[in-house]
């Protein structure tokens, strides 16, 4: 998925690794993540299959930066795939819901305890992300062209981002709700 994630951005503008790290950040940050080492390893693997070439470019001041453009080849890969994406139904992972899942065998007060700090996670990145959106969205504009249809599409992406956060804090609230209610102080 990373490769496609990439070759989406090198497909509007030749970027750094370091350009492209930012623009996940910014941009697709609540949906797929990657390390800057991650994002480089994959860059390679893409140059070695020619997807994509790069350059260094040299600029005063500053160090020289590794530039990545896609090739006809990655513009085709890249092409086949967006019709397939929307057709696929994505599978939930969620790590912490599996350790959620095992939650039974702590005393309540943990379970609510170890709830709330996760309350508290959530509504902080919700609070950010909220907060930091417009600033975002305009340095994320900034970096690569982008049409009318993008600006719709990744607006919509960013509601997905925070109606995903608000859902978890409302599962959240009615679950402490729920064990408050229903479980004994202590295990039997």
């Amino acid at each position: 998925m990373l490769t496609y994630i990439l070759l989406g951005f090198l497909s509007r503008a030749p970027l750094s690794g370091y350009d492209l790290e930012v623009l996940l950040r910014t941009s697709v940050m609540h949906f797929w993540s990657a390390k800057l080492s991650q994002i480089y390893r994959t860059l390679k693997s893409m140059e070695d299959r020619g997807l994509v070439t790069s350059e260094m470019q040299s600029e005063s001041g500053r160090p020289d930066r590794r530039i990545y453009t896609i090739t006809e080849s990655g513009r085709q890969a890249y092409q086949a795939w967006i019709p397939d994406m929307i057709l696929e139904v994505d599978d939930i992972r969620l790590p912490s819901m599996s350790h959620y899942f095992f939650y039974g065998e702590l005393p309540k007060d943990q379970i609510i305890t170890r709830l709330q700090m996760w309350r508290e996670e959530y509504q902080q990145r919700l609070h950010r992300l909220e907060r930091e959106w417009p600033t975002t969205a305009e340095r994320f504009r900034e970096m690569v062209p982008h049409s009318e249809h993008d600006r719709v599409i990744w607006k919509t992406s960013y509601n997905l981002a925070l109606s995903y956060m608000r859902m978890f804090l409302d599962w959240i609230d009615n679950t402490l709700e729920e064990i408050d209610l229903h479980l004994p102080e202590t295990l039997d």
